[in-house]
């Protein structure tokens, strides 16, 4: 039976229709399928906030008297010479507006100032530059420390190793060839260790590798080897040819494969021996030709070189030895079985055994005693740093006290208004001769009630005049603005806040408290709530960062009360974890 077009017609259209719910079915389950995940991902987010959230909540708390205002005279503070007066009677002041200035003429206070701002200045810088010499000497001596125990651990055991060796030779007068080629490696990387803390030591200063150019913090300044220098590229010349010699001993084989390849690899390791030997003798003649500078090559620096290097001359002749004389005795055997003379060589290996015990024990003598001394001096280091440290620390808490006393006379100058009042009377002339304590105008309000607050001089330079102020009184929060703060400390080195009421403020008691804004860096407030303490000088704070937690190392300048401000600001867009 042949279908007609239409029949065709519909066939076709309820095909489509079911391909095309099928496909808005698998759509839309994709699409669920996702949103699911994201919710289930976006419920998994912690709650975060950032910086800028923080920074308008930090105030710091002072208690405060209330007290009533009254005229206010001011006075000079020394014997000069009025130069200039600002302000005229009735006019407006504000606070710490300078009204009547003063002539130096008795003494350059600024010349005074800048000196003791310098004195301060170099004072610091004295502190900063001993600090980092000292770290580099405690730096230095654990770097000592640590290859004296390398070194005593492998004389320990290179000790073992020789005896073994000998003892081996003695017992057994028909040892193998094999057994000569299977005992090369040791000795081989004993040569190897042995041109590693050479080279170590050395490239640090003379920097002849690519590897000390990119990456070695160069301390060092070019005043090494600066008398002669040729005596600079002969030590150059010379750890390149150890580089060289270290680069063809580790190209040895393992495990030699006859005992001609053997002789010819213990031959290497006798000549690298003895161009160890003469390098530590050309190191301290290096240093003895440097020049002193001001920066880190001081003359106790060289000095301290020219012991490192003289210490490793010194041991050098016994491990040189040591080396010299197992790798001489390593020979003897090879040659021996090269000469078929193996039983001449066990006759002398008696011989031999004593005299390895004996240079073995001395070895590890000198080594422990070594280690010993460097031990002591690294230790030294550090419990000097403190006491130098604080000599320095002291030197600058007297720089400072210098300093705040040549501003403080210098500030004299200018006799400013301690308030925002008006100016009642001008009680001195232009270029009069003035005395400690000559009144030089009055200033007077008509407000008659206040608190007054006396804020430390730390506290002083954050305390923003221009905001007004919270004052908690019988548990009410009130708002108003700061009358004056006066611009000189009294005697106990506070200085003292003003804050003016309204005159319909019924007072009942004499104490409220009262709430400062301070200044301060933006994005460098944190709650303290919020971070974890590592140690004096390290904290933490978890932040949201790529999707996922992680504690950030931050360093605290100050705590506000339930605040930290940070000593540098972090980026603005740092989301810190609050729940």
């Amino acid at each position: 039976m042949t279908k007609t077009p239409k029949q065709t017609l519909w066939a076709w259209s309820w095909s489509f229709l079911v391909v095309f719910v099928i496909l808005f079915w698998l759509i839309y389950a994709s699409n669920l399928s996702s949103q699911v995940e994201n919710e289930a991902e976006e419920v998994t987010e912690p709650k975060v906030a950032t910086l800028s959230d923080f920074s308008h909540n930090l105030m710091i708390e002072k208690p405060g008297k209330f007290a009533s205002s009254q005229d206010i005279i001011v006075t000079s503070q020394a014997n000069w010479k009025v130069s200039a007066i600002y302000f005229k009677e009735g006019q407006e002041v504000k606070w710490g507006q300078p009204v009547v200035a003063l002539s130096d003429t008795i003494a350059s206070y600024k010349l005074q100032v800048d000196n003791a701002k310098n004195a301060l200045n170099r004072a610091i810088l004295t502190k900063q530059q001993t600090e980092l010499q000292i770290n580099q000497q405690i730096e230095s001596a654990k770097n000592a420390y640590e290859n004296a125990q390398k070194w005593f651990d492998l004389a320990k055991k290179s000790s073992e190793i020789s005896v073994k060796q000998v003892r081996n030779s003695v017992s057994s007068a028909d040892s193998s060839i094999d057994t000569l080629r299977n005992s090369f490696l040791a000795l081989k990387n004993w040569t190897i260790n042995y041109l590693d803390t050479v080279i170590d030591t050395s490239d640090a200063l003379l920097w002849v590798s690519q590897y000390y150019e990119d990456n070695l913090d160069k301390g060092i300044e070019v005043y090494v080897w600066a008398k002669d220098a040729t005596k600079k590229e002969n030590a150059k010349q010379q750890l390149r040819d150890l580089y060289k010699t270290k680069d063809d001993i580790k190209a040895l084989a393992d495990i030699p494969e006859d005992i001609d390849q053997l002789k010819t690899s213990v031959n290497k390791l006798d000549s690298a021996a003895e161009q160890i030997s003469k390098f530590w003798g050309t190191m301290v003649e290096v240093m003895r030709n440097s020049i002193a500078s001001d920066g880190s090559l001081s003359q106790a620096t060289i000095d301290k070189y020219i012991s490192t290097f003289q210490w490793f001359e010194a041991t050098s002749a016994a491990w040189g030895t040591n080396l010299r004389w197992t790798i001489t005795s390593f020979k003897s055997q090879v040659d021996a079985q090269i000469s078929w003379s193996w039983t001449l060589a066990q006759e002398n290996a008696n011989l031999t055994l004593e005299d390895t015990i004996n240079k073995t024990e001395n070895a590890l003598f000198q080594a422990e005693i070594g280690l010993k001394n460097a031990k002591i001096a690294y230790d030294t280091v550090l419990e000097n740093k403190d006491v130098q440290l604080a000599i320095l620390d002291n030197a600058i808490v007297s720089a400072k006290i210098g300093y705040e006393s040549a501003l403080t006379q210098y500030n004299k100058l200018s006799v400013r208004s301690p308030v925002t009042w008006i100016i009642w009377e001008i009680l001195t002339t232009e270029w009069q001769e003035v005395w400690a304590g000559t009144q030089m105008f009055k200033v007077s309000g008509i407000k008659k009630q206040q608190i007054e607050v006396y804020i430390t001089s730390d506290e002083y330079q954050y305390i923003q005049s221009d905001k007004p102020v919270e004052v908690v009184y019988q548990e009410k929060v009130l708002t108003w603005n700061i009358d004056s703060i006066s611009t000189v400390a009294d005697r106990t080195n506070l200085f003292k806040a003003t804050i003016q009421l309204n005159s319909d403020v019924s007072l009942l008691w004499d104490i409220a408290k009262v709430r400062f804004p301070i200044k301060v860096v933006d994005n460098t407030i944190l709650p303290l709530d919020l971070v974890k303490i590592l140690n004096d000088n390290e904290w933490e704070v978890k932040i949201w960062s790529w999707d996922t937690t992680e504690w950030l190392t931050i360093e605290i300048k100050k705590v506000w009360w339930n605040f930290v401000e940070l000593k540098e600001e972090l980026p603005w867009d740092t989301q810190i974890i609050v729940g």
